[in-house]
């Protein structure tokens, strides 16, 4: 059986490493960008759900879910920030996210987080 791929987004390169441990060690594959700009120019291909920091270098995380191509917007996003105001809540709300989790966060907050947005996905 193939592990589903979850595409994870941070410009901070211990936190991508750990995100990419805990979803590796839950059962997925995990393919790793440091910028919104490096996901976009990537093949999504395969990609069941991304992890999108949103404070990145270049374009924020909002920014590069609106960019995604026509064939990827339905593509489930868990937005991650250390920022948790109500503005950010409703940029996230209108970018249409799958799931929103305020750093820090544990990792069963994060798997549960993918769990939830593939089975939205592939009810």
């Amino acid at each position: 059986m193939t592990r589903p791929l979850v595409a994870i987004v941070d410009d901070e390169p211990a936190v991508l490493r750990a995100l990419k441990r805990v979803v590796e060690a839950n059962g997925f594959s995990a393919r790793t960008y440091t910028s919104g700009e490096e996901l976009l120019d990537s093949c999504l291909d395969g990609v069941k759900c991304v992890v999108l920091d949103i404070n990145l270098t270049g374009i924020s995380g909002i920014e590069t879910k609106r960019r995604f191509p026509p064939s990827e917007r339905q593509l489930p996003v868990i937005f991650i920030s250390a920022l948790d105001s109500p503005k950010v809540q409703q940029e996230v709300l209108d970018a249409g996210c799958s799931g929103f989790l305020r750093k820090p966060f544990t990792g069963s907050h994060l798997i549960d987080a993918v769990h939830k947005a593939l089975d939205r996905r592939h009810p």
